[in-house]
């Protein structure tokens, strides 16, 4: 997908959420290249680690793993480095699409490092000095690491309020996107699709391939499974209904691609919904 960015803008906003907390943050796009680049200013402990070519790698393995389940779920994700601190990747939606993700973090939440020293004891540094600086990382507890995973959350909306990121199509893509949203419950063929918007199959194919790195089919189910998921939230109606409002056309096939994108059934979606509203 291409996107246009507001490079200033962007690091500015970043800049400013980095100096209120004293965290690193990145923004990195949708093919996993980072664009607002991190200098560890504030981390002497990654700076360090960074600094040799093993915990470069380590350090570049661990920001893909959790990119990668980012958008899987495309949800923000949280975990643990390879080097025991604390991670958050957040993703930057426009119409159900990333854009690219907000990654931050270097969190410390185990205060002894006698615990900690042994996941980087194979990268040749001091252990005299790495404990100086590990004991100099403030210490993060749960619900600190909460509040700031949600105020990137608000960044990343607000990145899009201001116009920071945008896709950048053109009219083929826009039209086609417009058509399957306004028909996402209809039964929709490429061959359909294609004759709608005037341009041939072979150009659909690849103009998601290029912007969406899917097929058309791939991008019509994922627009029917959130589709049903608002349904499943807001509504009473069985599987079975929604599935068939959704565009399916099989509710074992809905639940069986529902679960494959999600981990879990819609009923079992829905009921937990519910539960955590309870």
């Amino acid at each position: 997908m291409f996107v246009d960015c507001n490079q200033e803008k962007l690091n500015r906003a970043l800049s400013d959420f980095s100096n209120a907390t004293g965290l690193n943050i990145n923004f990195i796009d949708s093919s996993l290249s980072p664009t607002h680049l991190n200098d560890f200013s504030h981390n002497k402990y990654c700076t360090a680690i960074h600094g040799t070519k093993v915990g470069e790698r380590c350090c570049l393995e661990s920001d893909t793993s959790l990119l990668l389940k980012c958008a899987r779920t495309k949800k923000m994700e949280i975990h643990i480095c390879h080097a025991q601190l604390v991670d958050v990747a957040v993703p930057i939606f426009h119409r159900d699409m990333i854009l690219g993700y907000l990654i931050l973090g270097q969190m410390k939440t185990e205060p002894d490092f006698e615990k900690v020293k042994e996941y980087i004891s194979n990268l040749g540094l001091d252990m005299d000095i790495m404990k100086k600086y590990y004991t100099e990382l403030p210490l993060y507890c749960t619900e600190k690491i909460s509040s700031i995973a949600n105020i990137a959350v608000m960044i990343s909306k607000y990145v899009l309020l201001e116009n920071m990121l945008k896709p950048s199509f053109d009219k083929n893509i826009e039209a086609a996107i417009d058509f399957i949203n306004s028909n996402i419950e209809n039964h929709l063929t490429i061959q359909y699709i294609s004759s709608k918007i005037n341009i041939s199959k072979t150009l659909l194919y690849k103009l998601f391939r290029t912007h969406f790195n899917c097929t058309v089919n791939e991008y019509i189910n994922t627009r029917r499974i959130e589709q049903s998921k608002d349904l499943l939230l807001t509504t009473n109606l069985s599987i079975e209904e929604i599935s068939q409002r959704s565009g399916f056309s099989g509710t074992a096939y809905y639940s069986r691609l529902f679960k494959k994108q999600n981990g879990i059934s819609p009923l079992k979606f829905r009921n937990l919904s519910a539960k955590n509203k309870a």
